[in-house]
């Protein structure tokens, strides 16, 4: 009894209804081998999402961690922030803090992009002895909490960077910054990649190419019934 697996099967019915094995002739094995190779030796996406990360009150008083820089291509970056506090505005006070910059090869290269505490969001604070930026340069959006919140203020942003030709192309890395006042009071700060993923062009022409052969076969065996 002949053995038949289901994707076989599937496949066979797509090509016009031909066992799956009748033989093939030559033209038919090599635009399948051409087809099937361009379409999964290229890489599906590009600009990944990156995983969570959290830094967390309850260590010492800053703590500094690295995250991979997602670049849009163009001098663009974008990344997914988040502050959570159960602190509350006062007048000189210095509140738990998170920082997201740029990170280049040297000190004098950093790009400081934003400042989050229970004040609110500072885009593009003073940066002594890195690069400036331009606070028009980056868009801030709204959008939905990054994780289910542990203290009562919580706030998620879409963070956008447009950087200057001059600088582009040296940024592979954010440097995250976490300051802890100390005062038994909890907060957090988070960070994630870009929650959307973007097909590859290369990777769309590939696949429309690879739809195009496999439609070719099955004229091609029409014709030769």
């Amino acid at each position: 009894m002949e053995r038949r697996f289901p994707m076989s099967d599937a496949f066979s019915g797509f090509l016009g209804g031909r066992s799956a094995r009748s033989p093939k002739p030559w033209w038919w094995l090599v635009c399948l081998r051409v087809s099937a190779a361009g379409i999964f030796s290229t890489p599906l996406l590009m600009g990944q999402p990156v995983g969570l990360t959290a830094i967390e009150t309850g260590g010492p008083v800053v703590r500094s961690v690295d995250f991979p820089a997602v670049s849009l291509g163009e001098g663009r970056y974008e990344v997914r922030v988040g502050f959570e506090t159960d602190e509350r505005p006062a007048t000189r006070f210095l509140a738990d803090s998170f920082t997201i910059s740029l990170a280049g090869s040297s000190p004098d290269q950093v790009i400081t992009v934003a400042t989050l505490d229970t004040f609110g969001v500072s885009l593009a604070p003073s940066n002594p002895g890195g690069q400036p930026l331009d606070p028009s340069s980056i868009r801030l959006e709204s959008v939905p909490l990054l994780a289910p919140p542990r203290f009562s203020v919580a706030v998620s942003y879409r963070l956008t960077v447009d950087l200057p030709e001059a600088l582009r192309g040296r940024y592979q890395t954010l440097a995250l910054d976490f300051f802890d006042n100390q005062n038994g009071v909890g907060s957090r700060g988070l960070v994630a990649g870009p929650a959307e993923v973007v097909p590859e062009p290369s990777m769309l022409a590939l696949l429309g190419s690879g739809l195009g052969v496999l439609a070719c076969i099955r004229r091609r065996i029409r014709r030769h019934r």
